[in-house]
């Protein structure tokens, strides 16, 4: 499915078109490679380089519209998102430039996550994507970037 007809798609089972003739599973909006980015592990002053050379994201919308996160950590294990327990939500959606929002809240974790899809006016797109979690032994603070499809 070209990505014209997958945003046409989203659009539409999102409620911002007519009815459309759903499929029965996941459409891909974006797939991003390896983030690099910034993270404070201790609360304190001291932020360190981040990065994830194995890590992976790949977005997805399921035939009810809801978006939902599938992505592969540093170790190589891949997650998804809802099966996990997250509440996976969008925030916006820019149909004309073929971007979106979304927010992943591991409520039980204590943990928050944001993803913004930026596409660039040379056609380029770019994963925004942001973490904050506290209630866990491991709390962390940190902004990352990745290149996407």
């Amino acid at each position: 499915m070209n990505k014209a007809v997958r945003w046409a798609a989203l659009m539409l089972l999102s409620g911002h078109g007519a009815v459309f003739a759903q499929s029965s599973r996941n459409t891909v909006l974006a797939s991003c490679g390896a983030p690099t980015g910034v993270a404070n592990y201790k609360a304190d002053q001291n932020w360190s380089e981040d990065r994830m050379p194995n890590g992976s994201f790949t977005f997805v919308v399921d035939d009810e519209a809801q978006p939902n996160l599938l992505f592969k950590d540093a170790s190589g294990n891949i997650t998804d998102a809802r099966a996990d327990g997250a509440t996976v939500s969008f925030t916006f959606i820019d149909a004309d430039r073929n971007e979106f929002g979304i927010l992943v809240n591991y409520e039980r974790a204590g943990s928050v996550e944001t993803y913004g899809l930026v596409r660039m006016d040379d056609g380029r797109s770019y994963l925004q994507w942001t973490v904050n979690r506290v209630a866990n032994r491991l709390p962390k603070v940190a902004a990352y970037t990745a290149a996407c499809n």
